[in-house]
């Protein structure tokens, strides 16, 4: 099962590519996402909450989140990796979710190491590949790192 979103729209498909249902529409405010879902009878809310913040990236630190789930892609966006870390694990989709250096998507349950900067400069060097869904999109060492809660 994929979960696919654009600008207006989000579907499910099934392996074979049809499609299981069609989403309720929804307002949303400019912090947070929310779109219902219906895939046989049973109803979740995916919400997109507040960044936790710009943490720093070096070699010589551990990593911030525990799993790098897809990259180097030439346009990597928050939409994107967001997707990656709902699919990526059969069981359930991860807490958080991060981008860096504006290729690589990494999912975690939790951060491993860090606090967040106080100024998130380090995060916002590239422009976003989907400016709509946001507007922190990477540095060369900075990820910013997001809630991905479902309720």
């Amino acid at each position: 099962v994929k979960l696919h979103i654009t600008n207006n729209e989000a579907r499910i498909q099934d392996q074979q590519s049809s499609v299981i249902n069609k989403p309720t529409v929804m307002q949303c405010s400019a912090l947070t996402l929310i779109v219902l879902l219906s895939v046989e009878g049973v109803f979740a809310a995916i919400v997109k909450a507040v960044p936790k913040g710009c943490y720093l990236l070096s070699d010589e630190l551990p990593p911030v989140l525990e799993l790098e789930v897809a990259g180097p892609l030439a346009e990597m966006s928050q939409a994107t990796c967001m997707r990656e870390c709902l699919t990526a694990r059969k069981s359930k989709p991860f807490n958080y979710f991060g981008i860096a250096d504006h290729r690589w998507c990494y999912c975690g349950d939790r951060i491993v190491y860090g606090l967040p900067y106080q100024s998130a400069d380090l995060c916002n060097v590239f422009p976003c590949v989907d400016g709509g869904f946001g507007n922190r999109c990477q540095g060369f060492v900075g990820m910013e790192v997001f809630d991905l809660v479902l309720v």
